[in-house]
């Protein structure tokens, strides 16, 4: 006899706290939606409550099975992901965490990867004063799947800011520019195949300053 996975609803209470909020929820009614295979295994979680508007707003673990082999794993707090794993067929394909700098500042990070393991691509965010919307900022960089970085640019505040850097497939840098609040602004580089500069251009604020340097 064939076993299919079933649906359990399960409803309990605890206490929650919105952390840095300055006031708190007493005894939200947590909700869980949660299914499992024959033998236990969870194949989806929500778990939630609902807010003043009964808008759903996620709270604590969630996991996701879809039948493309993909399996997502994460925890949120109050609405805000915390962490996410995501696995295709039993391999990592990305993952998202907050990180903490020496100062403390806290951005959030999110990792993909090649089939092989190796790392694809970094993007960091910054949220914005209402915590709503993420904001570009700090580091990302793709790689090639034997571990050659391929570029790597910095953002701040969701504009480009300083360089921006671009290599080939054997790792040669072919391009660098300049950036300051978005706009290019000091020097745009380019490199031929075999290394050599090809040319320099100086810009100001998005416009070229009228120093060019051209190689043949």
């Amino acid at each position: 006899m064939s076993h299919h996975p079933h649906l359990s609803c399960i409803v309990f209470l605890i206490s929650l706290c919105l952390a840095g909020s300055g006031f708190a929820i007493a005894d939200p009614e947590i909700l869980e939606d949660v299914r499992k295979d024959s033998d236990g295994n969870v194949l989806y979680r929500k778990s939630f409550y609902r807010d003043a508007e009964e808008k759903e707003v996620l709270h604590g673990l969630q996991k996701s099975w879809p039948e493309n082999g993909s399996v997502s794993d994460s925890e949120y707090h109050h609405g805000h992901k915390v962490w996410e794993n995501v696995t295709f067929h039993g391999r990592l394909y990305s993952e998202f965490l907050k990180e903490k700098d020496a100062e403390g500042f806290v951005r959030e990070v999110s990792f993909h990867y090649h089939p092989n393991g190796k790392k694809f691509r970094v993007e960091k965010y910054k949220r914005d004063p209402t915590g709503l919307v993420l904001l570009k900022d700090g580091c990302w960089a793709t790689w090639n799947d034997d571990g050659v970085i391929r570029s790597e640019q910095f953002y701040q505040n969701d504009l480009l800011e300083g360089k921006w850097s671009t290599w080939d497939a054997d790792g040669l840098k072919r391009s660098e520019t300049d950036h300051v609040g978005g706009q290019i602004h000091g020097f745009d580089k380019r490199w031929s195949w075999r290394g050599e500069l090809e040319w320099s251009k100086e810009y100001k604020y998005g416009r070229l300053d009228g120093n060019s340097d051209f190689h043949d």
